[in-house]
Formats: structure tokens, C-alpha cells, sequence
């Protein structure tokens, strides 16, 4: 086990948990005034983005476990 490439791989994780975070924090600001409260699509949008950004979260959590 490499513990730099691991360091390297741990950083990496922590921020697409940040860019995720923010990002769901951004479209929910967006989203949450007058304008996109009555559209659906937004909606359903934002959660389909909320829902890659997780899956894409586990995948890099995943394979950091499964090269140790």
C-alpha cells in the first residue's frame, strides 16, 4: 500500500464532497426563490444531479477501499 497515492486519493474524495455539498447548496438557493418552487423539472433536475454527484462520491470511495 502506497500511503501517498492514498493521500492523494483521500484529498480527492474530500473535495468532490465539497464540490457536491456546495453545489447541491447553490442549486437549493437557486431553486428555492419564486421562480423554480412551481416548476417540476428543476425539481427533478437537481435531484438527478444530487444523485450523480453520489454516486460518483462512492465510486472514488470504493476504489480508494478496493486498492488498499
Amino acid at each position: 500500500m502506497n500511503f501517498k497515492s492514498t493521500k492523494i486519493k483521500l484529498i480527492i474524495s474530500l473535495v468532490i464532497v465539497f464540490v457536491s455539498v456546495m453545489s447541491f447548496a447553490l442549486f437549493s438557493q437557486v431553486c428555492f426563490g419564486s421562480i423554480c418552487q412551481s416548476n417540476l423539472f428543476m425539481n427533478n433536475l437537481q435531484k438527478i444531479i444530487l444523485g450523480i454527484l453520489v454516486g460518483a462520491l462512492f465510486y472514488v470511495i470504493y476504489s480508494l477501499f478496493q486498492k488498499k
